[in-house]
């Protein structure tokens, strides 16, 4: 199926969840032994399955610090085993009419090897 145009992150999880064949959604991790550059105490991810963990994210992103934890909890969760890999997707926002990540966002996924996916809408 191809991607469209979402309104809320919500619709971008649930077409996710059904493009992964998910056996979860929302899915909490604890973090708890990361240190600062982590989420405080559990990651919670929009889709989990085959031991994968999906991130969903619509329109323009940019490096907040919001973003950076998340990402590196996601890096920090393969490097302790909890999960075999993480995987972040970008779709496009029919609110803001923008997708995909900034560069910033780029570098840091690639340098702790986040698989990524910008889904252009059809």
């Amino acid at each position: 199926e191809r991607a469209r145009f979402f309104a809320t992150s919500e619709d971008a999880e649930e077409f996710l969840a059904g493009l992964a064949r998910a056996a979860a959604t929302q899915v909490s991790f604890s973090t708890k032994d990361c240190d600062a550059v982590c989420n405080t105490l559990i990651r919670e991810v929009d889709v989990f399955t085959n031991n994968v963990a999906h991130e969903s994210k619509i329109g323009r992103v940019y490096l907040t610090p919001s973003i950076e934890k998340q990402i590196m909890s996601d890096h920090f969760l393969v490097e302790q085993g909890e999960i075999e890999r993480a995987h972040w997707h970008f779709f496009a926002s029919s609110v803001s009419n923008t997708v995909g990540p900034s560069q910033q966002v780029l570098d840091l996924l690639n340098k702790v090897d986040v698989d990524y996916t910008i889904h252009l809408p059809a």
